[in-house]
């Protein structure tokens, strides 16, 4: 089985992985993640999707460039928009998630939001439209997928919602969808719950 828990702004390794390893994987699980676009589907998508996280797209957005080197340049500027972020992600969660998130996986992303990680996080999400435009010419080659699919969902994420999901689904031959009371990382907010649907 092929796992994928990316995010948002592993979008070309998560396609790509998924479409070069077909032929030697049985079954796929996806966790999170934004389907491709295309032109049937992008005024659905947008419908469906609420939004990119406003992170992702501050530094996606390729004329903002100056704006986000100078915001990496300031830490206390820059831990703002982290701030922000983390209050957006948190706003939906049940309270018991908000702890699991404070205690875990809050620390995590500060320590490498506020450390060396920063600049490959730049580098990477400065090219997720290209490689959201490239990966939606291979639309076909995912359509074309005949292995069983399980996506798992959180139902409480702010950005990518189970819209998302049920997008994605349409793009797969043979898929199943898996909603779970939880955020955007749905197997830390509920890891055995996600463990059991990966099972099932």
């Amino acid at each position: 089985m092929l796992l994928l828990a990316l995010d948002v702004a592993e979008e070309r390794t998560r396609s790509n992985c998924q479409q070069r390893q077909s032929s030697r994987t049985s079954r796929s699980t996806i966790l999170s993640i934004p389907p491709p676009s295309s032109s049937s589907t992008r005024s659905s998508r947008r419908r469906r999707c609420s939004k990119l996280p406003e992170l992702i797209e501050l530094f996606a957005t390729t004329n903002l460039k100056a704006l986000t080197s100078k915001l990496l340049q300031s830490p206390d500027q820059f831990g703002w928009v982290v701030d922000f972020r983390r209050n957006r992600f948190q706003a939906s969660l049940s309270d018991k998630h908000k702890q699991r998130y404070n205690a875990f996986l809050g620390p995590v992303i500060d320590r490498n939001f506020r450390g060396g990680a920063v600049s490959a996080f730049a580098q990477m999400t400065g090219h997720l439209f290209e490689d959201i435009t490239r990966n939606t010419t291979r639309i076909p080659e995912m359509e074309a997928l005949d292995i069983p699919v399980k996506l798992i969902w959180g139902e409480n994420d702010p950005y990518l919602n189970v819209g998302v999901a049920e997008d994605l689904r349409s793009h797969l031959s043979d898929a199943s969808l898996h909603r779970i009371p939880a955020g955007h990382w749905v197997q830390i907010d509920e890891p055995e719950l996600v463990a059991s649907a990966m099972l099932s």
